[in-house]
């Protein structure tokens, strides 16, 4: 049997501009956004 994995990538520029305004330090570095919501 054939084990498969998908890897999704959402390109949304909106969320990683808002990380970019909260973490300037990240400019310029590949950013990956993620999590379950939660703004804390």
């Amino acid at each position: 049997m054939v084990q498969r994995w998908v890897l999704h990538v959402d390109m949304d520029q909106f969320l990683v501009a808002v990380e970019l305004l909260r973490h300037p330090e990240l400019i310029g570095v590949p950013v990956i956004v993620g999590g379950r919501g939660d703004p804390t």
